[in-house]
């Protein structure tokens, strides 16, 4: 989706500074998400820190209903 190589990607990755993600990226993310799990997300439950790390991020999708 990104249409480059990925560095190791770990728990502890940080999104924006070190997958240089963008917030279309982020919502392109959010929808392949969505699409794979077939799950829904409200944006308006998305906060800033739910970015901060791939872990942030999963928790933020495990927490989803």
């Amino acid at each position: 989706m990104l249409e480059r190589e990925l560095p190791d990607v770990d728990g502890g990755t940080r999104l924006l500074e070190e997958l240089s993600l963008d917030s279309t990226a982020v919502l392109e993310v959010l929808m392949a998400i969505e699409e794979s799990l077939g799950v829904s997300f409200d944006p308006e439950d998305l906060e800033p820190q739910h970015l901060n790390s791939v872990s942030a991020l999963t928790e933020f999708v495990r927490n989803q209903n």
